[in-house]
């Protein structure tokens, strides 16, 4: 439970309300059966580590919280964690170990979106619920199934946020310059359409291979009348990008818009001058102190639990920055669960038709347990929405400077999964 001394009177009233909330819902009993099995198909190692190790400490953060307070309708969480070495053969087999050996009843997925689109048909096979964590858009579109979930917002929605932002704050002709996998091709393919629907000029398209050490060669093929140049990289490659931007002087003529994935977890020390000016796509802020008011006092409780600090860094090590939006979706994807399964009395892989119903068209509202804020689980594509936010880096700082609320990001479904039977 949480203690009055632990938090001000005022967070203590808007987490009050929310655990009221909470206790009104039904709750029926899952205790009969053993533990609840929970993996993780995390890309530990790799060039996506940063990210899978945030979604590790996020997802065995909300285990323990639940652990400690009575479990799931009862039944306590064993958690299973594999390392796909963000390797798309590599994460399916660590899937099918996590179901066939371990046993698990869920799986929290990759951020790698190449490893979610090969592991989508293995988690139907299975008759296993897997919550995807890359953004890809084609995992809960043409590449979904009902097997398949996904909280955090995909390309496509966070194309319709930045493309909105960009093309009325910044300008109208836009390059591309993205990593050539499926996660940066799913970008390009989203947003190039969008800025065009929107009066804008697409310039150019320039793909460039996973780990390239001189990004120098590539920027040179910018156009120099680009007003957006929106880049989408991972890792090492993320950095590599946004200094050659600026030894190019390109960070001085045109706005460079990006997903929060290219800065989530790396530290602004040192590189100041080559980010300044940059806008991020964020799921849920860096410092604590840009967090939207009514919701800083869950996000400040939860990386309290999770044992991160004020600034994102880890308590444990304070040289050590950790991905911020995707240790909350992990976080949020396991209450989620929880809610679900004691709302639908499930009690095993028997009751997953039960349980999909309880999932397909879910509310989580702003709390403890939904930090990052209010969203909803679209029934026919099991797409997660919430708001987004715009960051730019001012004198050296990542600085709130807009919302997209959810509903200006929604666009009709093009799948029902809900057809498919269980």
């Amino acid at each position: 439970m949480l203690m009055k001394s632990d938090i001000s009177r005022r967070q203590a009233l808007v987490m009050s309300a929310g655990a009221a909330a909470t206790a009104a819902m039904p709750r029926l009993s899952v205790a009969q059966g053993g533990p609840i099995r929970i993996g993780n198909q995390a890309d530990m190692t790799g060039f996506l580590a940063i990210y899978g190790y945030a979604f590790d400490i996020g997802a065995r953060a909300a285990v323990k919280h639940i652990n400690e307070h009575d479990g799931i309708g009862g039944r306590k969480i064993e958690y299973f964690l594999e390392d796909t070495e963000s390797e798309v053969p590599v994460g399916v087999r660590k899937f099918r170990k996590l179901v066939e050996s371990d046993k698990c009843d869920f799986v929290l997925g990759a951020t790698h979106s190449g490893i979610n689109l090969a592991t989508n048909p293995v988690a139907k096979e299975l008759n296993t619920f897997h919550f995807a964590q890359g953004e890809a858009s084609q995992t809960t579109a043409e590449r979904a199934n009902r097997h398949t979930f996904r909280i955090r917002q995909h390309s496509r929605i966070q194309g319709l946020a930045a493309v909105d932002f960009a093309v009325d704050k910044v300008g109208k002709n836009w390059t591309f310059m993205i990593t050539d996998y499926s996660y940066g091709q799913s970008f390009v393919t989203d947003l190039a359409p969008m800025v065009e629907a929107r009066g804008g000029k697409v310039l150019g398209k320039i793909a460039v291979p996973v780990n390239t050490p001189d990004m120098i060669p590539y920027l040179a093929g910018v156009p120099r009348s680009t007003n957006v140049l929106f880049s989408v990289f991972a890792g090492p490659d993320a950095l590599r990008y946004m200094q050659g931007t600026y030894q190019l002087g390109l960070s001085k003529t045109m706005a460079r818009v990006a997903p929060w994935g290219m800065i989530d977890a790396t530290s602004l020390k040192g590189i100041e001058q080559p980010l300044e000016g940059a806008y991020f796509l964020s799921h849920s802020q860096r410092y604590l102190d840009q967090v939207p008011e009514q919701l800083r006092p869950f996000v400040a409780e939860a990386r309290k639990l999770i044992g991160v600090e004020d600034d994102s860094s880890l308590k444990s090590d304070v040289n050590r920055l950790v991905a911020s939006s995707y240790y909350l979706c992990s976080w949020q994807v396991i209450f989620m669960l929880k809610k679900a399964i004691e709302s639908s009395g499930w009690t095993s892989k028997a009751d997953n038709g039960k349980l999909a119903r309880a999932l397909e068209g879910f509310q989580g509202k702003a709390s403890l347990d939904f930090p990052m804020g209010d969203f909803d689980l679209r029934a026919e594509d099991h797409q997660g929405f919430q708001s987004l936010w715009i960051e730019q880096v001012q004198n050296g700082k990542l600085v709130t400077v807009a919302e997209v609320s959810r509903d200006k990001t929604k666009f009709p479904p093009t799948v029902d999964v809900t057809k498919e039977s269980m």
